[in-house]
């Protein structure tokens, strides 16, 4: 097997969520390299894997996937617990507990005037107030 595949493999396990430990171990048992070498091949590979650039979209779009996935594991096995847990992380990272900012509105004098009632001033005079009528549509022609 080439060094390129070889490193290739030590790569896919090492991005596959393994302990360094398991790493190692399968590195010297399966790909026949001794425990030196692997250990150099697991810290080349390291390296290689922080050289990497990040696409933050693609890396977004893959958590979303996965909480959705587990999501749906979750509630197909009934485990209520775990389907509110990976729902409030995907809530958490699509943001959507952010506050909203607090209005600096000053509340009306009155708050009578608030809801389009008359103020206590105008019930104080004594004289009723207009009263609002509702604008009713033009008869139609022929009706």
């Amino acid at each position: 097997m080439s060094d390129q595949a070889t490193a290739d493999k030590v790569l896919l396990l090492l991005v596959s969520g393994l302990a360094e430990s398991v790493v190692l171990t399968t590195a010297t048992t399966s790909l026949n390299l001794t425990p030196r070498q692997a250990k150099r091949m697991i810290s080349a590979t390291r390296r290689r894997l922080a050289a990497m650039p990040i696409d933050h979209d693609e890396q977004l779009a893959l958590a979303i996937l996965r909480l959705n996935e587990a999501h749906a594991k979750a509630k197909a096995t009934q485990d209520v617990k775990s389907a509110i847990a990976a729902q409030r992380e995907l809530d958490k990272l699509l943001n959507l507990y952010r506050r909203k900012p607090a209005t600096t509105a000053q509340p009306p004098s009155d708050p009578r005037t608030a809801f389009g009632l008359p103020s206590l001033d105008e019930w104080a005079s004594g004289t009723p107030p207009p009263r609002a009528t509702p604008e009713l549509p033009e008869p139609r022609e022929g009706a």
